[in-house]
């Protein structure tokens, strides 16, 4: 099941109430063995797959990765870029692969580099003694460390070029005053705040050395968030990132280092919409409980147990949707009903039948409802966007209206209605069935046993995949099926190489998904071995913006 098989092409409406014109169900292939040469697009000769070079958006340091990259390049620990604009996605990740910027967006950066070289100190940047720096040294210093600040190596004519722009300040300053104008300078170009990459023209050292630098700057970005270390920069200036074999060990190198742990929390924080939940809002009657630091406890269980998961189950899928334990602290204990732990947070076993994984945690719940009442539609829509890899796209002739809720009238009757709505029934037969599995967590994710005066219950109903078909009861058994299912492998597959690329994947890509999911399956379910996998592909390495 992939987007090019199936883009459900409906006329339908998130909320409760549409009017419009049905367009048609695309139906198409599933995806099959990976080995298939039949399948339309397929990429597959002789079991391998064929690479080809693919284009893809030039993509602006997104506000997380400038902060960490200020951290690791100039030493300090910033939130200047929490007020920049805010970052656009791709594929449903943050990337700024098509962000053009404001002129109140380049200003933000400019008064950005401004504060920042006020607060550097020149000494830590250089092997010279400040007091008695010359203009050797000077020559030094712009060149060791505008090769870290842009990632590659300065052109002869950059580094004369800021030479220049030293000696001008130098005459009415002394080194360190005129180091801190090439720092901000440096800031400020579009060589530090994109990450161009070019497409190989030639096997020249030249070409060789230039392509070492991007993909050791891609590696890093994607594994930690960050610019690369030392190690990783003397790797892509000897080429060795360009080779397979080398690379790999290079990227299992990386996800060994604590810092991976930053870039694991971030692509999951965005999988379960971590935005979506740090800006909800609740009926301060029904859930007076709900508050900013009760939103904060639920986003840190995600990041730990993701965390854990990783470090201590290969970041096994199975385990992070089938997980019978969770990461509390005292407000979110009292909320699921376990003992507190003494102070902070502690992995705790969780009610049997109630918690099982990513898809039972109150964030996912809180972030996908509404105000007062939970939202099928919402928590269905999920399901299908980011485990089954399966769009939803709302025509321009579809006309969305305010719901109408009747406490009357139980919450699965008032979505029946619209299921019986011509107009309406494509794009709620897909995701309300699912969403309805969910039916024993309110709002923010308490258990539930009654709706109201209605009795909640997670009867649900899953459709149009290869292999997990029909009717579950809860959220605990939808896990486990979702688990174990090809479908759901290679959406993840396909989620990964959208945060790792800032793209989505072409038709001419869809044997490399597959081959991917393949490899998932062959190593248990093991992600951070789908992580070496992607990293190490051709994908990886030959996608250029020019």
């Amino acid at each position: 099941m992939n987007r090019f098989a199936r883009r459900l092409a409906l006329s339908c409406t998130l909320l409760t109430a549409c009017t419009g014109t049905i367009s048609p169900i695309v139906e198409g292939e599933s995806p099959g063995d990976p080995n298939n040469t039949d399948k339309p697009g397929s990429m597959v000769s002789s079991g391998v797959c064929q690479s080809t070079a693919v284009k893809a958006p030039l993509r602006r340091l997104t506000r997380v990765e400038y902060t960490n990259t200020i951290r690791d390049l100039v030493g300090i620990n910033t939130k200047l870029a929490m007020n920049f604009e805010s970052d656009t996605s791709v594929a449903g990740f943050e990337t700024n692969g098509i962000a053009t910027l404001s002129a109140s967006g380049t200003l933000d950066y400019a008064e950005a580099a401004t504060a920042l070289v006020e607060q550097i100190d020149v000494a830590k940047l250089t092997s010279c003694d400040v007091a008695k720096a010359t203009d050797a040294c000077a020559r030094t210093f712009i060149t060791n460390f505008g090769l870290r600040a842009f990632r590659r190596p300065l052109t002869p004519g950059e580094v004369e070029g800021l030479l220049k722009i030293y000696t001008n300040k130098k005459g009415r300053s002394d080194f360190s005053g005129a180091a801190r104008l090439v720092v901000e300078t440096l800031l400020q170009a579009p060589s530090f705040l994109y990450r161009p990459d070019v497409a190989p023209s030639d096997d020249t050292s030249a070409s060789k050395v230039t392509r070492g630098y991007e993909i050791a700057s891609r590696l890093s970005y994607f594994l930690w968030g960050t610019m690369p270390d030392e190690t990783l920069f003397a790797a892509a200036q000897s080429g060795a990132v360009l080779g397979k074999a080398q690379r790999e060990s290079e990227v299992r190198r990386m996800l060994a280092d604590p810092r991976a742990n930053a870039s694991l929390r971030n692509f999951y924080d965005q999988w379960m919409d971590g935005s979506r939940l740090a800006t909800a809002t609740k009926d301060s009657k029904l859930f007076p409980q709900f508050n900013d630091e009760l939103k904060a406890s639920m986003r840190e269980e995600t990041g730990r147990f993701v965390q854990y998961v990783s470090q201590s189950e290969h970041g096994s899928l199975r385990t992070l949707l089938t997980s019978p334990f969770g990461f509390v602290d005292a407000s979110l204990a009292k909320l699921y009903g376990v003992a507190a732990p003494a102070s902070g947070f502690a992995r705790l076993e969780m009610p049997g039948g109630q918690r099982s994984g990513l898809l039972t945690q109150a964030g996912f719940f809180a972030a996908h409802s509404f105000a007062g009442e939970p939202s099928p539609i919402h928590r269905g829509l999920f399901v299908r966007r980011k485990l089954l890899c399966q769009d939803l796209v709302l025509p321009k002739n579809v006309e969305v209206k305010a719901p109408v809720i009747d406490l009357n009238v139980s919450l699965r009757e008032r979505l029946a209605q619209h299921r019986k709505d011509p107009l309406c029934a494509g794009c709620h037969s897909f995701m309300d069935p699912i969403g309805f599995g969910f039916g024993n967590y309110d709002a923010i994710g308490r258990w539930q046993t009654m709706e109201g005066k209605f009795k909640a219950d997670g009867i649900g109903e899953i459709s149009g995949t290869d292999d997990i078909d029909g009717t579950f009861n809860g959220a605990v058994e939808l896990g486990t099926r979702l688990a174990g299912s090809a479908t759901v492998q290679r959406c993840m597959t396909q989620q990964w190489f959208r945060f790792a690329l800032g793209r989505e994947e072409t038709a001419a890509e869809e044997c490399l998904m597959n081959q991917l999911a393949g490899q998932l399956r062959s190593r248990d379910l093991d992600m951070s071995e789908l992580v070496v996998a992607i990293a190490t592909s051709d994908a990886f390495a030959t996608s250029h913006t020019q």
